[in-house]
């Protein structure tokens, strides 16, 4: 097991010769990485962190102050942050439906689906479509943190990969690559067969899109 920093948390170590980042640098262009910085940049106002934190993030949680329904954009957004993961790692299309992906991880499915199950049951079904923001705003500001960290996680961990043809994923890692070494092992390790159990569990749920 590897850890991270000095509280030596356990991240998952695979199995195989190969790393993650040898995985990263076999299967993620340069070009890709690129492209969905510049969509961060663009379209959400994701990067760098501190620019999402100081204006997206902070307009999210004032609104949440205020009582508004654009709260709910917090979801929109946080879906387009997995679509542009799914882009960087897999070469999804940027505006591909990303359940198939999200239902091959079961830890992405569990959090992407009390995201959702909240963004739906709070939608008071009323002309104005308002949103109960006391039952809303703290899985929704929760859900895009996630996965706007997670989406972080690994455009440094790609960076790290792709720059430094000799770099391999450290014993101890920092936060960044624990995240990442994460994700990766619930699509491209042994552990992923865990994945196919969950979904025999929920193969007669409702589509999470």
């Amino acid at each position: 097991m590897r850890k991270v920093g000095k509280k030596l948390r356990e991240v998952p170590l695979r199995l195989e010769e190969e790393d993650e980042a040898d995985w990263i640098r076999k299967n993620v262009p340069r070009e890709r990485l690129e492209r969905v910085k510049q969509e961060m940049t663009k379209a959400l106002k994701l990067h760098p962190p501190e620019t999402y934190l100081s204006e997206t993030l902070m307009e999210h949680v004032y609104r949440a102050h205020k009582g508004s329904c654009k709260i709910a954009y917090c979801y929109s957004e946080a879906v387009r942050c997995i679509q542009l993961l799914f882009h960087l790692l897999f070469g999804d299309e940027l505006e591909a439906d990303p359940e198939p992906r999200v239902r091959e991880a079961p830890h992405v499915m569990r959090q992407f689906r009390r995201m959702r199950r909240s963004h739906e049951k709070n939608i008071v079904k009323t002309k104005t479509g308002w949103i109960d923001i006391d039952k809303a705003v703290l899985p929704l500001l929760g859900g895009v943190t996630y996965f706007y960290t997670t989406l972080m996680a690994t455009v440094c961990f790609c960076e790290k990969a792709l720059n430094n043809p000799e770099y391999k994923v450290p014993t101890v890692v920092d936060w960044d690559e624990a995240v990442a070494c994460y994700l990766l092992a619930e699509y491209i390790s042994p552990l992923k067969p865990h994945a196919k159990e969950m979904l025999k569990k929920t193969k007669k749920e409702p589509n999470l899109l």
